[in-house]
């Protein structure tokens, strides 16, 4: 399968989203027993494929990464490479939206941004509790979002497919209820991406489609012109050398950093859930 690879990490909203990413999941294997991971089928981040798991990596766990084309595998083995990281990730080529893994192998499956558009997630989510020793872990976009019914609204006036998935399953309650109902324990529900803007990938474009006499009038701020991030010099991983960039994110963080979750998850971009397998998780 060739797909359209996305060279860099470009703006303020994949840098923040790839931020918190990252610090939600080390947090999650700093209290977990981890020891290798199994990421994919895909990825579906808006930036850089294929490095979501890097940050488990630098806590020497082993991953294997699934994605589709050998292009896009290629520039995510770049990237580890320039991390120092690649000595502990397999790559593994996918034609279809299926887990090539034996029963029982990772003590950790998991996803970000991919359940909701496969054509049968029931079945994949099977497939990562099989694959999966312990935890299976998912994270989908959160239709409690603020802007959600904006970003719908967009695409019908833009006269675009809707590529998200189903609305249904677009928040956490409805995976944890598949996960509880295959015999696993709901461990934890998670807020991520949680910031003050909209989860809108292209604002000025959004006004342009929805007010076109409005926009020829306003001047959309770009955050792309600040931030574009190649292979060797993303910022997540060196809080040093891109200290300005961190100390950005850490302000930018002061929602996430509530303890009201009723209000955080009216501002997190995505949700997710985190299950335990038991001796009575099965198949549906």
């Amino acid at each position: 399968m060739t797909l359209a690879i996305t060279m860099q990490d470009t703006g303020l909203g994949t840098t923040y989203e790839r931020w918190s990413l990252n610090r939600l999941l080390d947090s999650l294997c700093s209290r977990l027993a981890i020891g290798s991971a199994l990421e994919g089928p895909d990825d579906g981040i808006t930036g850089i494929s294929g490095i979501n798991s890097l940050i488990l990596a630098r806590r020497q766990i082993r991953v294997t990464v699934c994605l589709y084309d050998v292009e896009r595998i290629a520039l995510a083995r770049r990237v580890w490479e320039a991390q120092g990281c690649d000595r502990l990730v397999t790559f593994v080529e996918l034609s279809a939206p299926r887990l090539p893994a034996e029963p029982n192998s990772y003590d950790l499956v998991w996803n970000f941004n991919v359940m909701p558009r496969v054509p049968h997630p029931g079945r994949l989510l099977d497939e990562m509790i099989a694959a999966s020793r312990r935890y299976v872990l998912l994270f989908v976009p959160n239709r409690a979002n603020y802007s959600f019914w904006l970003h719908r609204l967009h695409h019908r006036v833009a006269d675009e497919a809707w590529d998200h998935g189903p609305v249904n399953l677009l928040a956490a309650e409805p995976w944890a209820e598949m996960l509880r109902q295959r015999g696993l324990i709901v461990r934890q529900k998670l807020l991520v991406d949680v910031c003050w803007w909209p989860d809108i990938i292209d604002p000025a474009r959004m006004l342009a489609d929805m007010v076109p006499a409005l926009a020829r009038r306003v001047r959309m701020p770009s955050s792309e012109k600040r931030y574009r991030w190649g292979y060797d010099d993303l910022p997540y991983y060196d809080a040093r050398a891109y200290s300005a960039v961190h100390r950005r994110m850490e302000r930018l963080a002061f929602i996430e950093r509530l303890p009201w979750d009723g209000l955080r998850r009216r501002f997190a971009h995505h949700v997710g859930v985190l299950a335990e397998k038991t001796n009575g998780s099965r198949r549906i």
